[in-house]
């Protein structure tokens, strides 16, 4: 099949295209895309590319380029309306956030026994101090007050129990690889 040549309107002409109808068009097709700069953008490049490819447009003396561009320009973002209604609707990174992870009920409850046996084998001071804190959401002043111990031997039992915890769970994952 022999190839054919593809007729393109000269530099000139194209210069003086885009000089006289790329911001009349960005502005038409901005309000066309509900202020959409990118989708605009787009839109006026296709157009203009078109009108490249199309130089019996610029030299028939019967058209008048403004309205065959315009005319163009408003096809395509119609196209790009109905493409996006055809398919479904896309999601940035930011949306994505928003959806709730699907829970592991299974793992949270293993997780969980495995937590309360390593809490069975903290020292006894230890444990309470770490359950009043943790579970029961109270700050280390009211753990203290309650316990009738000074502030820092509330800091000093919390901080023991997460080390001696941590270590005993990792013991825990040990044994159960």
């Amino acid at each position: 099949m022999p190839v054919t040549a593809v007729a393109v309107m000269d530099e000139r002409t194209l210069s003086a295209v885009v000089r006289d109808f790329a911001a009349p068009l960005q502005r038409y097709v901005t309000k066309l895309t509900s202020n959409d700069q990118h989708l605009a953008e787009e839109v006026v490049q296709e157009t203009l590319v078109r009108a490249w490819q199309r130089p019996e447009i610029v030299n028939d003396r019967h058209v008048s380029l403004r309205p065959w561009l315009f005319t163009v320009a408003r096809n395509l973002v119609n196209d790009h309306w109905r493409a996006r209604r055809a398919r479904p609707l896309e999601t940035g990174e930011g949306e994505m956030t928003g959806i709730p992870e699907q829970r592991d009920r299974i793992e949270e409850t293993v997780r969980a026994e495995v937590v309360k046996q390593g809490m069975a084998r903290l020292a006894p001071v230890h444990r309470e101090a770490l359950v009043h804190v943790y579970y029961g959401g109270r700050s280390i002043a009211d753990t203290a007050a309650l316990l009738g111990v000074p502030v820092g031997t509330v800091k000093s039992r919390v901080y023991n129990a997460l080390r001696q915890l941590r270590v005993i769970l990792d013991e825990s994952t040990l044994r159960a690889s």
